[in-house]
């Protein structure tokens, strides 16, 4: 079982594999399905620029409002390059998203509509860029504004061009919102076509980003939007800003049902629509950070107010700064609680939790809906609590991607430049002039994802593959050096291992057991014997210790000093720091020593001498042997002890051992001539590691 384990985690394809999910891991993130990435940066001075396709021609409009000056507001259009037109309106705008961008009468072109402040009153002005009179459409009073001895605090929330009575004419949809001011608060519809504008009943509470929706079914739509309770007001005020209060209106802006009082002063209340079947509800998050007499809670209501369900949070950190929100503004077929730690829940109609999202980075969780990529489907919006990181997901939540702006940040407008079939240029400006140009895009390596996974993996499987047949080619190449070099090596001992050999050791003990000297008999023959036993058992080796090839060429010495009757002497010289642990080829010296014995000592008349010295000399060891022989020369003339072939087995060994280990042995035979006593030195020069 364990063997077959260990096969298995050993298959290349299993190998493979694993390799190949650690690399997809540790790769940056190429393979986003959506990219982000700031093009420019630049300051605009006392411009604000927009976009927006006017003509429907696929191309954006260049909408320049000119600030500088605070009794007038300045605004130039440009289309493709050129000016259509400039024109100049008497006073300040408004503060917020002061102008509302739409088709009120669906004839294909756009109309600007822009809020400002003049002395006290509020003003709406209607452009049309395209009018071939090149004039404003109208100017309409609004209301009375009496700003604040502490500053001016007039904002204004635009809530779309929407049809509300079914005239097929859209209607301007905006509240105001004040703070000290306290007037004017309310919210607010212009039909255009008539001329007729029309404001909720009196209240004291501020209403923020509206929205509009046919909640009842009846055709018509209902609007709706953020309440919070201020505390600006007095206390008798109709409705007053003491508390939260739940209020919805219908499309003449009267109260679908009488206002509903929540919570308290510092209570702040979102209101979205919720259609999960054919039934509308009114998903209702309040946020009160107060006691556990009155604790936040997220609402489900019908259309008459009336509470179906109830979700509490008792710790008022859990749903600071929570937001709610649905996927699909037209639909709104869900419902998804964000959380200012990145959580999304997705809830259902009893508000539980059906699914659960987690989006790194989000702190400030208000969503801005807008169609970055022109593929008609709204994007996300998100910011870090800071501002210092943008975060763009689907308007289902998938995908995020997020950036760092290069310089400090502080969003306030947006808009998309479309730019026909490029892709269109996404454009953050700040108040106070700072303009980012950016781009959202479909990532087209996203779709090549697993092309290149698949490549990623047959490329190193081909890696691998191509790596165990090298691997197992050089095996099988040291294999069959290993095998020819102990062939070489059984060829230099054969001497020792042959009948004649063997038959010479065997009579000459035979010979001591005759005449009674059995000590010496055992003698020769337990060295015989280590002989023979080294011989056969080291037969599988290449390479061998120093120490044991130096003890089997005694022992061959000792035998062939006996069977010369003591023809000769040797000893053998071995300096200190030498480790006798080093390897070397098995039979090396041996083949020399015994040339120096067979061809040089055998022959000689006079007591012969073998010297084997083995010195350190830097990375080497310096091997010296030297005998007193006949030499090299006299040798020839014994025809039947020609030593070329030895010379030629030790030459194969040491090419076949370099080829093999990279370690380059040599030598060098060196003869002695008579004057110096005669006989051959054998200088090997065996390298060594550190």
């Amino acid at each position: 079982m364990k063997q077959k384990i260990i096969n298995i985690l050993i298959n290349p394809f299993i190998i493979t594999l694993v390799i190949s999910l650690i690399i997809i891991i540790l790769l940056p993130p190429i393979f986003d399905k959506y990219k982000i990435e700031e093009i420019d940066h630049r300051f605009s001075g006392g411009e604000l620029f927009f976009y927006e396709d006017l003509d429907n021609d696929n191309f954006s409009e260049e909408i320049c409002f000119l600030i500088g000056n605070e009794n007038s507001l300045g605004i130039i259009v440009h289309t493709k390059g050129k000016v259509i037109d400039q024109w100049k309106f008497p006073g300040t705008i408004a503060g917020g998203s002061f102008y509302i961008i739409g088709d009120y009468d669906q004839n294909g072109f756009k109309e600007i509509y822009l809020f400002t402040y003049q002395n006290d009153s509020i003003f709406m002005h209607g452009l049309d860029p395209f009018n071939s009179e090149a004039r404003p459409l109208f100017k309409k009073y609004i209301s009375k504004y009496h700003s604040s001895e502490r500053n001016i605090d007039l904002i204004v929330s635009p809530g779309g061009i929407i049809d509300l009575n079914g005239d097929g004419f859209g209607e301007v949809i905006f509240s105001t919102v004040t703070g000290f001011t306290l007037h004017p608060r309310g919210l607010f519809t212009f039909d255009i076509k008539n001329d007729s504008l029309f404001r909720s009943p009196e209240t004291g509470v501020n209403i923020s980003n509206p929205i509009s929706f046919d909640i009842d079914n009846n055709g018509f739509y209902e609007l709706m939007g953020e309440v919070a309770a201020s505390g600006n007001h007095d206390s008798l005020y109709p409705y007053s800003d003491q508390f939260g209060w739940l209020m919805i209106f219908n499309n003449k802006l009267e109260f679908l049902f009488e206002p509903v009082k929540i919570g308290p002063y510092t209570s702040e209340i979102q209101i979205i629509p919720y259609r999960p079947t054919n039934l509308t509800y009114l998903a209702v998050l309040f946020k009160y950070p107060g006691t556990l007499d009155l604790a936040s809670a997220l609402l489900l209501l019908n259309i008459n107010g009336g509470i179906i369900n109830k979700r509490e949070f008792p710790d008022f950190g859990e749903i600071d700064l929570s937001f709610l929100a649905n996927s699909n503004s037209k639909k709104r077929n869900d419902l998804f609680l964000i959380h200012k730690n990145g959580i999304i829940e997705q809830l259902d109609s009893n508000l539980k939790t059906v699914k659960i999202k987690a989006i790194e980075g989000i702190n400030n969780v208000r969503i801005y809906p807008i169609d970055l990529d022109n593929d008609k489907h709204e994007e996300f919006l998100f910011f870090s609590y800071n501002y210092n990181k943008i975060i763009i997901t689907r308007n289902d939540f998938s995908d995020p991607v997020g950036i760092e702006p290069m310089t400090s940040f502080n969003p306030r407008y947006f808009s998309v430049n479309l730019k026909g079939n490029e892709i269109p240029d996404f454009i953050i400006q700040q108040i106070d002039g700072q303009k980012y140009l950016m781009r959202y895009y479909r990532n087209p390596l996203y779709s090549l994802q697993y092309p290149i996974y698949l490549g990623i993996y047959v490329g190193i499987l081909l890696l691998i593959i191509s790596s165990m047949r090298i691997q197992k080619y050089r095996l099988k190449l040291r294999y069959d050096t290993e095998r020819k070099i102990a062939e070489l090596q059984l060829k230099s001992i054969k001497n020792q291992i042959d009948p004649h050999f063997t038959l010479n050791i065997l009579n000459s003990i035979g010979s001591l057991f005759y005449k009674k000297d059995e000590e010496k008999a055992n003698y020769v023959f337990g060295k015989y014997a280590k002989l023979l036993r080294s011989t056969i058992l080291k037969s599988d080796n290449i390479l061998i210790p120093l120490n044991e090839e130096l003890d089997y060429i005694k022992n061959y010495l000792d035998l062939e000093k006996f069977r010369l009757d003591d023809k000769f002497d040797y000893e053998v010289v071995m300096e200190d720091s030498i480790n006798k642990e080093t390897l070397l080829p098995k039979m090396l010296l041996h083949a020399f020593v015994e040339n120096a014995v067979k061809h040089g000592l055998r022959h000689l008349k006079s007591k012969g001498f073998l010297r084997i010295l083995i010195n350190k000399s830097g990375l080497t060891y310096s091997i010296d042997i030297i005998d007193n022989g006949i030499g090299r020369n006299n040798a020839r003339e014994y025809a039947l002890q020609d030593t070329n072939k030895g010379l030629e087995i030790i030459d194969n060994i040491l090419e076949l051992y370099y080829n093999l280990y990279k370690k380059k042995i040599q030598y060098e035979v060196i003869d002695i001539g008579e004057k110096d006593g005669g006989g051959t030195h054998i200088k090997i020069v065996l390298p060594v590691s550190n």
